[in-house]
């Protein structure tokens, strides 16, 4: 009895001399609405099964807005965890610090990593495609006008053109001849009067 209480007494005084180091880190310096944040560290020496690394996303104001826990390979000390950025009120623009700790008793440590959010609506990219649209239906309407502008002006040099081809005669020589043929009957009249005048003296005498 006395040697088992001796081992335990050595095996806890071994683990209490062993000293235990933690990291975190993210995939990148900062984050948008939606984007996948990957989290990864290392607990060393790898601590053996069946233990995890608690994680706390805390957002500017202190609020955890994300807890999460990681598990830590047995042989390698590796952890990873992944989170969607956003996803309620607490995911306001600003600093964030994720908390990780290791150990729910003594040796007990922590590590700390920092990243930037912005809410970005994602609707953005939707309205970059929407003003693109915009400018091709302005330039397609653009091409309608000028369109209906040469159709305008064909029609009125139509009109134009079909006035101007009523004032001029088809036959120009009817003109003369009708003018020729007025000019015998009042000539024609005119020596008649003049001889009727003149034969009615003669006959008086």
């Amino acid at each position: 009895m006395l040697l088992f209480l001796a081992f335990v007494l050595a095996a806890q005084g071994a683990m209490a001399q062993t000293s235990y180091t933690l990291t975190v880190s993210t995939d990148k310096p900062s984050y948008v609405y939606g984007q996948a944040i990957q989290i990864s560290g290392k607990v060393s020496p790898p601590p053996g099964p069946n233990t995890a690394v608690f994680l706390e996303i805390i957002n500017p104001h202190g609020a955890v807005v994300a807890p999460g826990e990681a598990p830590v390979g047995a042989s390698t000390g590796l952890y990873n965890y992944t989170l969607v950025a956003g996803g309620n009120s607490g995911w306001i623009a600003g600093t964030y610090s994720v908390n990780a700790t290791w150990g729910a008793y003594p040796p007990q440590v922590s590590a700390e990593a920092t990243f930037q959010y912005t809410p970005t609506a994602v609707t953005s990219t939707t309205s970059s495609t929407s003003n693109t649209s915009s400018s091709q239906i302005t330039s397609t309407s653009s091409t309608t006008t000028v369109s209906t502008s040469s159709s305008a002006t064909t029609s009125a040099s139509s009109t134009s053109s079909t006035k101007g081809g009523g004032g001029i005669p088809v036959f120009p020589f009817q003109a003369a001849l009708l003018g020729v043929f007025v000019l015998a009957i009042v000539s024609a009249y005119l020596v008649m009067k003049r001889a009727s005048v003149r034969g009615v003296p003669a006959v008086t005498r």
